[in-house]
């Protein structure tokens, strides 16, 4: 085979591993071949040299995509049915996972294949993957709803039992700490004989003799009084050692298992303070291994990544590349061999694993990282003759600018938010566009000069009040700033003066608690009616606010199941309709603003969380754009209340989308972003054009 073909089939190969369970393709192969060449430009490559692409129904086509999330040592994809924990049996890393019966099955986290596994009972929680010997023992409790820990893991209640994976036979005694409320353990040989560590509610952790049930030696209190989030045994310096990670701080401890008494090892504890500054860098999973002569450790956290290296490594060749692609906070971490290599393993808190050679390098560099802030895309507004994307970083509450056209240029660094930026805006005042924020923690509105990337006025206070969302609009004849706080209120302002345009709208009194405001928009007026405010509150509603007088307009719009969102007003002819979409409610309403009426059922096609909702029109005619958790794009005619071709599938969910006018979309997807055009013969499309 000729150079040129072994590369394609590699890339083919990276590219389809990399997918192994796309998201919504439904078994399609046209919608299979749309996600491997979006995941082509990923990579860096284009989709024909991977041999996909094909025809498609959807009515966008990427034009390139970040690869911020692009690692070509991917091995393997998997998902856990519910719970689930790593292992390594016979040196090969495995998943155990439970399903809703109380069925736990072990899988090769290489292959996929199942190796073993046995009805464990409903109301079985599983602890831990624990060896012993040639033997993996699945460490299982009692689940108690009501119990105290981490989010979305339930506590075990009663003794806790080793079973033997293979049949489920019971392997010594029950054992464990008062009513069995352990969340982590490992397998640990204390005095020659096998034992388990694990953790206790008073934030202790405990060895274990599963022979006899009784404890071995004194409780170890460093992490007093929170507990471990992960514990790890390895050896070092010819004694055994425990190494764990404490829950909520994420600071490293080495610790004796016979003693309890801790043990100074920077060569442990060094490479995880390596990690990311700050809250971003906090590791909740840690790993310590020995293959062929030399120990290895991995760990991840709130970051979403897995770091790893040898502890011998010299780092001439400086430290490895974190893994990527999980989209959650990583809660496990293992290694085990693969091909006769190391491989590492990674489990987030969503249950997906994922398996990576152990390369120092994620990919050879043709993937575009991308702009700093492409993580979350927040906003976009023409500029100089030019689109600017706004997009802002969750963890450090930065805001960058940068040209889509442009993606490998330098982000214009914007404004930051201490704790995150709640919502964003774009208003224009006398021939400049503004950005408007609000903070989360500082609670404050910020107005940035999109051209100058300086602070066009002070910022305003909201006081006692979080802000959640924004809108802007005109009122007086002078731009406005509508901000909808946490406490149920919405107040206009004058962004030049910091003051009030009008009487803050305050909670109803019927509400015994006050409602959220969830979502905020603003119509212009029309020749069928006046501008108007709309807005979404936590208890499922929208109301109208009438902007000139000031004055309700009928009664609350209902027909969400959850509290409204997103807030998206689309011009149709002269009519002026407002789509909304809700938290876990997988369904769009349309309203006719001027009525407050449903304009027809709820458009329906989402399978879980919406996340991104945007206006523009294809073709020209006005359609709404949504995205989801379901990893799906979904485009809908605003006129026909129908959606428009084939949805566009991505390998991760999607969690933020704006429009480029009428010249494209940007959508952000895990990581990464992708710019997408009108496709040439798409429905409803007349041509494709440019985002410069």
């Amino acid at each position: 085979m000729a150079e040129d073909e072994r590369e394609a089939a590699r890339r083919a190969e990276i590219v389809r591993r990399s997918v192994t369970q796309p998201r919504g393709t439904g078994g399609q192969d046209a919608a299979l071949g749309q996600v491997l060449a979006l995941e082509a430009l990923r990579f860096g490559w284009e989709p024909e040299d991977v041999g996909a692409g094909g025809a498609s129904e959807a009515p966008w086509v990427p034009v390139w995509a970040t690869g911020q999330g692009a690692d070509e040592r991917l091995v393997r994809v998997l998902r856990c049915a519910v719970d689930g924990r790593l292992g390594v049996w016979d040196g090969r890393p495995v998943v155990l996972d439970l399903d809703g019966r109380g069925d736990l099955r072990v899988r090769d986290a290489v292959t996929g294949v199942r190796r073993a596994g046995f009805a464990a009972g409903g109301g079985t929680r599983l602890v831990a993957a624990v060896p012993d010997g040639k033997r993996l023992l699945a460490l299982t409790g009692g689940e108690e709803a009501d119990g105290a820990g981490l989010p979305g893991r339930r506590e075990s209640a009663g003794a806790l039992r080793l079973r033997d994976v293979v049949d489920g036979t019971p392997v010594g005694v029950p054992f464990g700490p008062d009513k069995g409320l352990a969340m982590v353990a490992a397998g640990v040989v204390v005095g020659g004989r096998p034992a388990v560590v694990c953790d206790d509610r008073d934030g202790l952790v405990r060895v274990w003799d599963p022979a006899t049930g009784r404890e071995v030696g004194g409780p170890y209190a460093g992490h007093a009084p929170d507990g471990p989030a992960s514990l790890a045994v390895t050896e070092r310096n010819g004694r055994t050692v425990v190494v764990s990670v404490g829950r909520w701080t994420g600071d490293v401890r080495v610790w004796d298992p016979a003693t309890g008494r801790e043990v100074a090892d920077d060569g442990l504890t060094g490479p995880v303070r390596e990690g990311p500054p700050g809250k971003a860098g906090r590791i909740d999973a840690l790993c310590v291994r020995r293959y062929r002569g030399r120990t290895y450790i991995a760990f991840g956290g709130l970051a979403r990544t897995v770091r790893w290296r040898a502890l011998d490594d010299a780092g001439e060749n400086g430290v490895p590349e974190p893994f990527v692609g999980l989209e959650q906070p990583v809660v496990g971490v293992e290694f085990g061999v693969a091909d006769g290599q190391p491989a590492v393993v990674g489990l987030a808190f969503d249950g997906v694993v994922r398996v990576w050679r152990s390369e120092r390098r994620r990919h050879g560099g043709g993937a575009m990282d991308g702009p700093a802030t492409a993580r979350r895309v927040r906003a976009t507004a023409r500029v100089g003759g030019r689109w600017l994307v706004v997009g802002d970083d969750p963890d450090s509450g930065e805001t960058g600018a940068w040209n889509p056209a442009e993606p490998r240029a330098a982000v214009m660094a914007l404004t930051r938010h201490r704790g995150g930026v709640a919502a964003m805006a774009t208003l224009t005042e006398t021939g400049r566009t503004l950005l408007v924020t609000a903070g989360h923690e500082d609670r404050l509105i910020r107005i940035t000069d999109l051209a100058t990337a300086t602070a066009a006025y002070p910022p305003i206070d909201c006081g006692a009040e979080q802000p959640q969302c924004l809108a802007t609009a005109v009122v007086d004849g002078r731009p406005a700033v509508l901000v909808g706080s946490a406490e149920g209120t919405v107040r206009v302002w004058d962004p030049a003066t910091g003051r009030q345009l009008r009487p803050a709208l305050t909670p109803p009194r019927e509400d015994a608690v006050p409602r959220r405001i969830t979502a905020l928009a603003a119509t212009a007026s029309s020749d069928n009616g006046p501008a108007v405010v709309l807005i979404g509150r936590s208890d499922h509603t929208v109301r109208r606010w009438e902007l000139n007088h000031w004055q309700p307009l009928g009664g609350p719009m209902r027909g969400h199941r959850r509290a409204v969102s997103r807030i998206v007003p689309v011009r149709c002819g002269g009519d002026v309709l407002a789509v909304t979409a809700a938290a876990f409610d997988p369904q769009l309403w349309v309203w006719d603003v001027t009525t407050g009426r449903a304009r027809d059922a709820p458009l329906r096609g989402h399978r879980g969380l919406v996340t991104a909702l945007a206006a523009t029109r294809l073709g020209g005619r006005p359609v709404a754009v949504s995205g989801g958790h379901d990893g799906t794009v979904r485009t809908w005619d605003m006129r026909q209340m129908t959606e428009l071709g084939e949805p566009l599938r991505f390998p991760h969910r999607v969690g933020s989308l704006t429009a480029l006018g009428e010249e494209g979309l940007i959508v952000g997807f895990g990581d990464d972003l992708t710019l997408l055009r009108p496709a040439e013969r798409a429905p409803g499309s007349d041509g494709s054009s440019s985002a410069g």
